[in-house]
């Protein structure tokens, strides 16, 4: 075999290695990646959905803190209040889904297992239950809050929205959240970078070939 030919064909599976690398995953279940540390030792969690990389801070870290309170401590940390997009997608990397609500109470009927896992991640100092305010369908009349529990809140978990406990309440922290600090690029960046250097090295080639 010629070195033109051989170029040729170590070019053709360098482009079919990167397409078959470089293709778009499916969609992706959030996933639960475990803990980081902020001010004190794995007071983060971190899941992961696709590309995107989410922290959450312990709900012992803003219980019995309002809302504006907690953005006011941890705003200069990029933190902010998650909306229930996030907390549906937090939600999920444990194992259990979240309904948006209007102005009413939803059983979440979350596994016993999956609730104490998620109190074991993100738990407040109220027995075996986690309870935190939620930027969804928050208004100036009703306010969104969840619990997760073992054995409280006369369910396994619950969102309601409420006028009561506003704006702060002793067991009630706050879902906050950031976007990963440095990251890895996204799929579409990688996707970008390994066209170009497939194409690079294809002109390089091209060029061998005329000389």
């Amino acid at each position: 075999m010629t070195t033109a030919n051989t170029l040729k064909r170590c070019l053709s599976i360098v482009a079919i290695a990167a397409g078959a690398t470089l293709s778009t995953p499916a969609a992706a279940v959030p996933v639960l990646l475990g803990n980081a540390t902020l001010n004190s030792a794995d007071d983060l969690t971190v899941i992961q959905d696709g590309s995107q990389v989410l922290q959450f801070l312990d709900f012992s870290a803003t219980q019995g803190v309002s809302v504006a309170n907690s953005l006011a401590t941890y705003g200069a940390s990029s933190f902010r209040w998650a909306t229930g997009t996030e907390v549906a997608q937090l939600y999920a990397a444990f194992g259990f889904t979240y309904q948006s609500i209007a102005t009413t109470f939803a059983i979440l009927n979350v596994p016993t297992a999956n609730a104490a896992s998620f109190i074991s991640y993100l738990g407040t100092t109220v027995g075996d239950a986690a309870l935190g305010w939620i930027d969804d369908n928050t208004t100036a009349n009703f306010h969104t809050y969840a619990c997760i529990s073992v054995a409280t809140c006369n369910a396994n978990a619950f969102v309601e929205n409420t006028r009561s406990f506003w704006p702060e309440h002793p067991e009630f922290a706050v879902y906050l959240v950031r976007d990963q600090p440095n990251s890895v690029p996204e799929p579409g960046t990688l996707m970008l970078f390994g066209i170009a250097f497939v194409a690079a090295a294809s002109k390089r080639g091209q060029s061998f070939l005329r000389s």
